[in-house]
């Protein structure tokens, strides 16, 4: 799993053809960081619309702060 905030490339022990089916369910927390997400979008308070996504602003390996304050509606495409 590529993560675009950090640069890092992640291994997920599962192969591409049943990530969304196993991948996901055994490793949503790391994959998804649903609770970080959460407390976004609490803030937010706007549903993302299609294409948008969750994006650092600064990404974490220029020096971002891994921090919802530096989180910013993204085009998914363009991220």
């Amino acid at each position: 799993m590529l993560e675009p905030g950090t640069a890092e490339a992640l291994e997920v022990p599962v192969a591409f053809s049943r990530f969304h089916d196993a991948g996901l369910e055994d490793y949503y927390d790391a994959c998804l960081a649903p609770e970080f997400f959460a407390e976004w979008m609490a803030a937010r308070q706007e549903p993302l619309r299609f294409p948008e996504c969750a994006g650092y602003k600064v990404p974490l390996f220029l020096g971002g702060e891994d921090s919802t304050s530096n989180l910013e509606v993204s085009d998914t495409e363009v991220y």
